[in-house]
């Protein structure tokens, strides 16, 4: 998926086992994907259980030196927006309606 910090990178790993269908595309294409932190230096990698069973998919980008994922639901009807914190700990930030591709930063107006 890709790297998220000079020594970590995030994969998005299919689990065939978290369905019963054999259906390709329903395996493919639903809630059956889960996101896994990778240790470059170790080789060995974390399930991250804080997000939710997912499509497949994230839109990635970096706010105040975090990284935060939006990340759509198995039908793509929402996204949710998670932070991941240098612990490898998950904090999921707010969910929408659709599929949201893009994170805007937003300042208060003094």
């Amino acid at each position: 998926m890709g790297r998220v910090r000079d020594d970590k990178a995030l994969l998005s790993v299919l689990h065939d086992d978290n369905t019963t269908s054999t259906d390709a595309n329903e395996v493919t294409f639903g809630a059956n994907w889960h996101f896994w932190l990778y240790d470059l230096a170790d080789g060995t990698a974390s399930e991250l259980p804080d997000i939710d069973w997912n499509a497949g998919a994230a839109y990635a980008s970096v706010v105040d030196g975090e990284p935060q994922m939006l990340v759509p639901a198995g039908d793509y009807a929402s996204t949710k927006l998670y932070t991941l914190k240098t612990d490898g700990s998950v904090t999921p930030r707010l969910k929408s309606n659709g599929w949201a591709l893009r994170i805007f930063g937003l300042d208060a107006v003094p």
